[in-house]
């Protein structure tokens, strides 16, 4: 077991997995014909055929990985300290959340977590907001922080790169990674096929998982040695 102290925060890094809802679950956001934007398009046919492209679009599921409103959280993956990577991928999303609050957060570590992600805001959004919407809530002072102009409990390699400057551009991880040797993750898949990838080939997919909370764990231990 890891040991806590006051001076020394538990941390603990974290990457999730999206994929799309089904369909059926998502039908009340499909695309209304006054909501696809058209243009300057004024022949009738090709209006219809816009919107026809927009709502296949939808349907095939494109960028609804990144709206929790339209996507669950597939894969969760989690490394404490300098421990191996922990892994939850249940069919019951409820189910996982709960044994992650139960893992990583339990209430008497309150104020001796970190959780470290790259863009965790990301993260953190999509774990709180599929929480509330399965019944299975984040704690709530991890809710709560997320409220806060510099988060608490909630580590970002991104913004730790960015030095407060908010303005600049957003690093990749694994261009992060390469500028500072970390090995990286190879392969085919990325965010934009993991669904796809997640529907033929699952142990590909947690080597990809914990590819990423490693590359996470190894940039931040670079970002935040002595000195840095």
């Amino acid at each position: 077991m890891t040991c806590l102290s006051e001076r020394h925060p538990m941390n603990i890094y974290l990457d999730i997995e999206t994929i799309p809802l089904p369909v059926a679950e998502r039908e009340f956001l499909r695309p209304a014909e006054a909501d696809v934007k058209t243009g300057n398009l004024k022949d009738p046919a090709k209006i219809a055929a816009k919107i026809a492209e927009v709502r296949e679009a939808w349907e095939r599921g494109e960028d609804a990985a990144l709206d929790s409103l339209q996507a669950r959280v597939a894969l969760i993956g989690y490394a404490i300290e300098d421990e191996p990577v922990q892994q939850l991928a249940l069919a019951d999303e409820a189910d996982m959340l709960r044994q992650l609050w139960r893992a990583i957060a339990p209430q008497a570590y309150a104020l001796e977590i970190q959780l470290i992600g790259h863009n965790i805001r990301f993260d953190a959004g999509m774990l709180a907001h599929r929480g509330w919407l399965k019944g299975a809530a984040m704690p709530s002072y991890l809710i709560h922080d997320l409220y806060g102009y510099q988060p608490r409990y909630w580590q970002d390699t991104m913004l730790r790169w960015q030095l407060g400057n908010r303005q600049a551009e957003f690093r990749k991880l694994q261009h992060l990674c390469a500028a500072f040797g970390i090995v990286v993750k190879q392969g085919p898949i990325t965010g934009a096929n993991f669904a796809e990838w997640w529907a033929k080939d699952r142990a590909a997919c947690l080597d990809y998982n914990r590819q990423d909370v490693e590359a996470v764990r190894a940039l931040w231990q670079r970002l935040t040695a002595a000195g840095s």
